[in-house]
């Protein structure tokens, strides 16, 4: 378990008993699988990279961070060409749910670069669910109460190589009553939808 971030703390799931619970942050999100050792998340407003089987820890630091929690934020994935990791960072400059309206603005940046690149934002709004990285790609649900009307889920991916992002076709679904998440399962790209 990832318990503060800011300071190294992890504890072994094994170490937990009921008499020895932790107090742990209720606004921390991280990616739901490890993408060549690395994880990523979000702790309140702060962001960071961390691996918690060495104790490694990195802060992420945007100049446009507005101090809000969006778990589909960041997304992080890895480039076997050049083996690297690389961290997307999408955020909302404009989002009306009575409109339907979003403005999307986008950055990415190779772990341990200081350098952030502009890079053309996704062309549909993306949903506060975390990323999944799969074969080469990342992988965002798109946000349902933005932008046009979709009968079926939509699933926005980036490309690591290419730099750029494109629509798929998700799965049927409802979003009315339920939780959807995106991750790897098998090395294969799913969806898993949990109903009350």
């Amino acid at each position: 378990f990832i318990m503060d971030p800011r300071f190294g703390s992890y504890w072994d799931l094994e170490k937990f008993t009921d008499e020895q619970r932790p107090h742990m942050f209720a606004k921390l999100v991280c990616s739901p699988q490890p993408v060549h050792g690395l994880n990523v998340g979000s702790c309140a407003s702060w962001d960071f990279i961390c691996n918690p089987a060495i104790g490694y820890c990195k802060h992420i630091s945007f100049d446009d961070n507005d101090g809000t929690l969006f778990a589909g934020r960041i997304g992080l994935g890895y480039d076997s060409e050049i083996n690297k990791h690389v961290v997307v960072h999408i955020t909302y400059k404009e989002q009306n749910l009575e409109t339907r309206y979003y403005e999307l603005q986008c950055k990415m940046q190779y772990v341990n670069d200081e350098q952030w690149r502009q890079v053309d934002p996704p062309p549909r709004p993306v949903s506060a669910t975390p990323p999944a990285f799969v074969s080469g790609k990342i992988y965002w649900l798109v946000e349902p109460n933005l932008g046009p009307v979709s009968a079926t889920c939509e699933i926005v991916s980036f490309n690591v190589k290419t730099g750029e992002f494109e629509v798929l076709k998700g799965p049927p679904c409802s979003h009315d009553c339920g939780q959807m998440t995106i991750l790897q399962l098998q090395s294969a790209l799913c969806v898993a939808y949990s109903d009350q």
